[in-house]
């Protein structure tokens, strides 16, 4: 029984990786983007990049869908739709820019301390958090005005 505990367990994939057939020269380049397929490409794999690497984009990703829940039981119309997506969308992207710093940083810095990375890093990282404010009060001030507008609706 207990070298059941010990044994190692043989990692399973739930899910099959995707993997795209792209032109070799795509996947070292160092020149801008000769077609609109190879922008697209490179952007998910930025996206794909920061899902598999970086905690905090995956807490904010869990974050936009807790908003969007809050939107369907607040029954947002469609302005405050626009609003709410638009803030969460600014919380996601601001996190992949802050990302992008902080790898550049690393890249030139090689480990080493540089006060200009650390600062580098703190405004990127001040960004995000900005628009994590931002987007709470948007998505916050729909949420309360249309319970308060069903609640009150009810009192009458």
């Amino acid at each position: 029984m207990p070298e059941l505990l010990t044994q190692a367990r043989p990692k399973t994939e739930l899910i099959e990786p995707i993997t795209l057939k792209v032109p070799e020269q795509w996947q070292h380049q160092t020149s801008k983007n000769s077609s609109l397929a190879q922008a697209f490409y490179h952007a998910s794999s930025g996206i794909i990049f920061a899902l598999k690497n970086e905690r905090m984009f995956r807490i904010h990703l869990l974050l936009a869908m807790g908003a969007v829940f809050l939107g369907l039981m607040g029954r947002f119309d469609l302005m405050q739709w626009i609003a709410a997506l638009f803030s969460v969308g600014l919380i996601v992207a601001m996190e992949l820019v802050n990302t992008a710093v902080e790898r550049v940083a690393d890249l030139m810095t090689r480990g080493s301390y540089h006060h200009l990375a650390r600062e580098a890093k703190d405004v990127a990282a001040g960004a995000v958090l900005f628009s994590i404010v931002l987007g709470i009060a948007v998505v916050a001030t729909c949420f309360l005005y249309n319970i308060k507008q069903q609640y009150f609706a009810l009192n009458i």
